[in-house]
Parts: C-alpha cells; structure tokens; sequence
C-alpha cells in the first residue's frame, strides 16, 4: 500500500533489522485522525487480527 505524505503518518526506513518486535498505536477521538493515521491504524488491526 502506498499513502500519500500526510502531517499524520511519519516515515523511517530501516534494513537489515527484526521486525518481530511489539508496536503501541493511539488514535485521537476527537479530532479524527487524517486519512494516512487511519490506514495505518487499519493495517495494524488486520495484521493483529490475522496473527493473533
């Protein structure tokens, strides 16, 4: 999936790395996160759904 450059996504590169490690995500209720937060909330919920 390719997102557009949002003010709510931030982008950092790493190689050579695990990636098994534990992430933490927190959203805002108010105001709703922008569109870029949301797809990646929603990509993280999908990959803990399919792998827990």
């Amino acid at each position: 999936m390719v997102l557009p450059p949002d003010d709510d996504l931030a982008t950092l590169s790493v190689t050579g790395a695990d990636f098994d490690w534990p992430i933490s995500l927190a959203t805002p209720a108010e105001p709703a996160p922008g569109a870029a937060a949301q797809a990646f909330q929603h990509l993280v919920e999908r990959h803990l759904a399919s792998n827990g």
